[in-house]
């Protein structure tokens, strides 16, 4: 059974919230580090990592880098929890070469993948709220854990380490695998000295350096003599078979150095090798690796234990590392050869340490406090130790953009925790300039403890803002930095997803319809066979010999018309061998019709086929093929039977006075049993303008309100919303005690709303709709108030589109945290509503006795008031209401509250 019902039921909307969806990326594969700006200026080995957040293995191949335009190769993988580098210059385990650069300021990088899906995004700077010590110092710009966002910049840090950490993990905690990093100490093609005199040196010879003299020579690796293939020799040394006497061995030394954080931290010193034929390799005169050699004790005479031949260097091997030292030492080799009168000899060694690569401790740290302007007199530099310990700043390095020729190491000096250091120009002995990155380098050059760009202003931390680098009011080298921050202004309301737009229909503009040729009017019409000339509509034709006249419409149709036919043909009058019949009417238009037209309409019915001519120009064609046509040409498509249509012409075909349309139509077959001609002309004069629909949208009507919560009127002119937004307060705006202001996104939206509210000017940029930082700055920069909002968790999800905005619930809260906030109450801007619906109730699937219910909820979270629910069976008959409790007098008796609506309530 199929019953009538309608329904009707009261509500009050109170908030109603709406999913919003945002383009984003997918977050599968993630930027986690940039090298964009090494040190120096070489750009060669900048790089990007990636890192894969997913569990399971993901084929990047084919996916792209848009910024530095790189194209990922086929066959490449990375496993879930791990890294991809793509270098400039790659190295092992990375790919690339990438061909452009990465900018040093900062830029955007997106991340496509093979269906040219945006994955990831990264928009970076070298300043503001991203770490500068990134930007030139060695350090990389890394993400402080590779799960999160890539907003705020406060995900991001400087690397705790130069280099930064490609492939691996940014910063390991505690307990995690330490890694290692390889530094090279002797490539192949370093400086040796070298000895080929054949003199015996003796056994101790390792344990001192040599001068170079008429027996030690220089030159650089590989060494020896070789007429086949080998290793690259650079150095050429004399034909061992022409030697008088023979030459057994062969003598090469060199110094390399470690630093002595990298001796402490060394985890393993590898070599590399091509020997032909065997040697000894001796570090700082101890013996560390023993090549094709015998067992005991080696003299020059000794041979090698076999002849070898080599073509590349070995293997690593891992050398005893108890002989080495921090700083300077030498490695020394003797080469020997397997027989007397070998006629060759070969030598290239690389040397290669193994640095555990931990990050330095952060107990140590020494930063910047204050710095002068540019402009400064007597410049000078001021450190503070802000630790809890004592820092020894001994060998500390101050350096000008990581340029070796402005930089000065600090002597060993002890700082006390919270002490200040001084540096002047005198001092430091150099001077650096507007714009110029210093950074503060620790003691082992490993990491970057600090760094700041020199400006035009004072420049100083602030400890009562987190250390954030501010504008002090005045210079106090080697003092506590002083700061007149205002703490009297506050962000006090945000609306910033006021409740989505609902679509607008379209509007259609009116217009008055002046008939010019009516479409019961006369025409002359030819329908003599006679095919005219092209041309002919530029004639007023005379009635007489083949031009006759008729009332339109005019033709031959047997089916049912729009507009019945005024002067229908006989079939004696009708010929299907015809194919073009010709039609023209002289028509008037006044002046004032001409200068008011906004458009001229033509309305025909034709069957098969037309062209329009106004005034001897064609305006316009039906069913007719492009370009010339001639009497027997065949409309396409065929007409079965003619309808209505409608044809704009072009005002400028028109004239005032005496106009003439002329047409002509065509059959579509030589076998047509039927031709219609009809048509009309207006002039269409606009009444009332149109307007365009919209869709649901977002409404632009964002906002912000401050507040003085202090005692004294404050002048806000040179004040800005510097962060989320762009705004400038102008001068002499002044906010009293206690009162409120705003700043809108668009003025005329808030006045409409609030017409009441106090308006400072419209605000560049949008308000995020899911979070946003918004800081408020004096006119000296300085913040005096900082909020960051959010859509969930501890702040009020009702502002997220609901309808309510986040409301400060006292002037004198931490308005940081979410617990200060709370939703507005809108309950006074809405009212009981009366909503009903009327419709035919589909049949249920079974017995209409098993299933007798109705129900109601909300399709998305939002709340709402509902009483006085009725259905009624047969509104026009019985009018039965179905329900019971309808109500809810009996609290909730007959209802069930299930699911997402449990917690629902009679009030």
């Amino acid at each position: 059974m199929i019953r009538p019902i309608t329904a009707a039921l009261s509500i009050i909307l109170t908030t109603l919230s709406q999913n919003n969806s945002y383009s984003s990326p997918d977050s599968v594969v993630v930027f986690n580090e940039i090298h964009y700006n090494p040190a120096g200026p070489e750009e060669s080995t900048e790089w990007i990592e990636l890192f894969n957040q997913m569990g399971i293995m993901t084929d990047v191949s084919g996916w792209r880098l848009d910024g530095i335009e790189y194209t990922i190769p086929e066959n490449t993988f990375i496993e879930p929890g791990d890294y991809l580098v793509i270098a400039k210059d790659p190295g092992p385990g990375q790919i690339g070469p990438f061909l452009g650069n990465i900018n040093n300021g900062g830029e955007t990088l997106r991340l496509y993948n093979k269906g040219n899906r945006l994955m990831d995004e990264l928009s970076f700077s070298d300043g503001g709220r991203w770490p500068s010590a990134a930007d030139g110092s060695g350090t990389t710009l890394a993400k402080v854990l590779p799960y999160t966002a890539n907003k705020p910049p406060e995900n991001w840090t400087r690397s705790a380490q130069i280099g930064g950490t490609p492939g691996r993990t940014n910063f390991p905690s505690n307990g995690a695998e330490i890694p290692t990093k390889k530094i090279k100490l002797i490539e192949l093609d370093d400086e040796w000295r070298y000895n080929e005199s054949g003199n015996d040196l003796g056994s101790s010879w390792s344990e001192q350096k040599h001068a170079l003299d008429q027996e030690w020579k220089s030159g650089k690796g590989g060494i020896g003599f070789e007429s086949g293939a080998t290793i690259p020799l650079e150095t050429r040394l004399n034909f061992p078979s022409r030697n008088d006497p023979y030459v057994i061995t062969y003598y090469f030394e060199r110094e390399f150095s470690l630093r002595a954080n990298q001796l402490s931290n060394l985890d393993s010193l590898v070599i590399r090798h091509a020997i032909d034929d065997g040697a000894l390799i001796h570090i700082n005169g101890k013996e560390v690796l023993r090549v094709n050699m015998p067992d005991g004790n080696i003299t020059y005479s000794d041979l090698a234990s076999e002849n070898i031949e080599v073509d590349e260097l070995s293997t690593e091997i891992s050398v005893d590392t108890s002989g080495i030292v921090a700083g300077n030492n030498r490695i020394s080799v003797e080469v020997h050869q397997s027989r007397i009168g070998n006629s060759d000899i070969v030598f290239g060694l690389d040397l290669a340490a193994n640095i555990i690569d931990s990050p330095e401790s952060t107990d140590s740290l020494i930063i910047f406090n204050e710095i002068p302007a540019d402009s400064e007199e007597n410049f000078w530099i001021e450190l503070v130790n802000p630790s809890v310990s004592e820092v020894n700043v001994g060998g500390m390095v101050l350096s000008v953009n990581a340029d070796t020729e402005k930089e000065y190491t600090l002597p060993d000096q002890i700082m006390e925790p919270g002490e200040f250091l001084v540096l002047d120009e005198e001092r430091i002995g150099f001077r650096p300039e507007n714009g110029e990155k210093l950074f503060l380098y620790s003691a082992s050059l490993e990491s970057v403890m600090d760094s700041r760009e020199l400006t035009g202003r004072l420049r100083g931390r602030a400890e009562q803002k987190d250390g954030a680098w501010l504008y002090p009011d005045q210079k106090t080298p080697g003092k506590k930095n002083t700061f007149n921050f205002n703490e009297d202004i506050v962000i006090s309301e945000i609306c910033y997803n006021p409740p989505a737009l609902p679509a607008v229909p379209p509007i259609a503009p009116t217009y008055e319809n002046i008939s010019l040729v009516p479409i019961k009017e006369n025409w002359k019409m030819n329908r003599s066979g006679a095919g005219l000339l092209n041309g002919w509509a530029n004639t007023n034709h005379a009635l007489g010999g083949e031009w006759e006249t008729g009332s339109a419409p005019i033709g031959r149709e047997t089916g049912t018309l729009p507009v019945p036919l005024t002067t229908a043909w006989s079939q004696a009058d009708y010929s299907s061998r015809l194919t073009t019949y010709y039609f023209e009417t002289n028509f008037l238009v006044p002046a004032a019709v001409f200068a008011s037209a906004d458009e001229i309409v033509l309305t025909h019915m034709i069957d098969d086929g037309a062209i329009f001519y106004l005034n001897g120009t064609e305006v316009g064609r039906f069913n007719m093929p492009e370009g010339s046509v001639n009497s027997q040409t065949l409309a396409s498509p065929t007409v079965s039977n003619a309808k209505l249509e409608t044809l704009s012409i072009p005002l400028g075909s028109l004239r005032v006075g005496e106009n003439r349309l002329s047409v002509e139509t065509h059959q579509g077959s030589q076998s047509s049993s039927d031709i219609v001609f009809g048509a009309s002309l207006e002039a269409r004069v606009k009444i009332t303008e149109g307007a365009e629909g919209k869709p649901y949208r977002n409404s632009n009507n964002q906002w912000i309100e401050i507040a003085n919560r202090g005692n004294s009127s404050i002048n806000l002119g040179g004040w800005e919303f510097s962060d989320g937004i762009e705004f400038e307060f102008p001068e002499l705006t002044v906010l009293n005690p206690g009162e409120h202001a705003c700043v809108a996104a668009d003025q005329k939206d808030f006045t409409q709303a609030y017409p009441n509210a106090r308006l400072l000017g419209q605000f560049r940029g949008n308000l995020s709709r899911s979070a946003e930082r918004l800081v408020l700055r004096d006119s000296n920069k300085n913040p005096v108030d900082e909020v960051r909002y959010h859509d969930s968790g501890r702040w009020p999800s009702a502002a997220d589109g609901g309808g309510a905005t986040l409301e400060l619930r006292d002037l004198d809260a931490d308005n940081s945290a979410g617990e200060a906030w709370a939703p507005s109450n809108e309950s006074a801007r809405t009212g009981w509503k009366n909503y009903s619906y009327r419709g035919r109730a589909a049949s249920s699937g079974g017995p209409d006795s098993q299933w007798s219910e109705f129900n109601i909820g909300l399709l998305n979270g939002g709340e709402i008031l509902i009483d006085d629910i009725r259905v009624i069976e047969d509104p026009d008959g019985q009018a039965k209401q179905i329900l019971r409790n309808s109500n809810f007098s009996d609290d909730t008796d007959h209802w069930r509250l299930r699911g997402t609506h449990r917690h629902s309530e009679i009030i």
